[in-house]
């Protein structure tokens, strides 16, 4: 029947112009879909680099100062056209702001940064995330509080963790960066190092650590191309992170690319900030 009225000079034009125009909508679909594929892939990253949500860093949200004795004063925010902060300015240094904590046991239900305390487990208080030593030391001589003078490079770490449960949707963290600050407490010589993580969907935290050389007033340069980013399903020797002395903020990213996510598909996903920095005179 089929093949009769395909024999048809009417009827035999019409099927195959049916089918002709069938097979250019599949095709054109096809690109669609395609060309809509790279333009989600696109709008993502953008998001990412300019988040819509306003407050894409939160510093400048949270109060200045913090009620809680151990959870001192904010870093302070710099814009675009003001100084690096690594210029040294006052700041006490410390953790803030003060929040609600997690237990390895039973960790959040949405994206939230570095705030795990399994003190009465095994000591860890990821309150307390920023840590280093000098660079010709072991890593078994990582510290809070560090003895390091003019010349000496410093290794410092800062440990990023999403502590959203692995099981829950939308648990990723958006927008995620690192901010580098330095500051002291008052006029004392010693220098307080610390890093700011911002996201738009998970606040902001900060902690540090201090450098001291006795009455020697100090400060501290970024060496340039040292800081990457380590987690599992980062590459060997970590993602790089474009962080510099002129630039100290900067996206950062759980897996291969810096687009400011940061994956919970692991109950606490953990990362490490790493960097060098030559301590030098004030």
């Amino acid at each position: 029947m089929i093949e009769r009225l395909r024999s048809h000079p009417t009827i035999g034009w019409l099927i195959a112009a049916g089918l002709s125009i069938i097979v250019f909508l599949n095709n054109v679909g096809g690109a669609v879909g395609g060309i809509q594929t790279l333009l989600n892939g696109y709008n993502k990253v953008q998001s990412a680099l300019h988040p819509k949500k306003p407050g894409t860093v939160h510093v400048a949200a949270i109060p200045d100062t913090n009620t809680a004795s151990n959870a001192r004063a904010k870093p302070k925010s710099t814009t675009a056209s003001g100084p690096s902060s690594l210029q040294v300015v006052e700041w006490p240094g410390g953790w803030g702001p003060e929040r609600k904590t997690y237990t390895l046991e039973k960790p959040a239900g949405k994206p939230v940064l570095n705030s795990i305390d399994a003190t009465k487990q095994n000591g860890l208080d990821e309150r307390h995330f920023v840590y280093g030593k000098r660079s010709n030391q072991g890593n078994d001589s990582m510290t809070y509080n560090l003895q390091a003078c003019p010349g000496d490079k410093v290794d410092l770490w800062a440990a990023v963790a999403n502590d959203a449960a692995s099981n829950i949707k939308a648990g990723d963290v958006e927008g995620l960066t690192a901010r580098i600050v330095t500051g002291t407490a008052g006029n004392k010589p010693g220098l307080n190092v610390g890093v700011v993580l911002s996201s738009y969907n998970a606040g902001s935290v900060w902690s540090s650590m201090s450098v001291d050389c006795g009455k020697t007033p100090l400060k501290a340069s970024l060496l340039a191309g040292t800081a990457h980013l380590v987690t599992k399903d980062t590459p060997k020797g970590g993602l790089p992170i474009a962080l510099s002395n002129k630039v100290d903020t900067a996206l950062l990213g759980s897996g291969l690319v810096a687009n400011g996510q940061f994956s919970n598909s692991d109950s606490q996903w953990y990362g490490t900030l790493r960097l060098t920095l030559e301590i030098q005179r004030r």
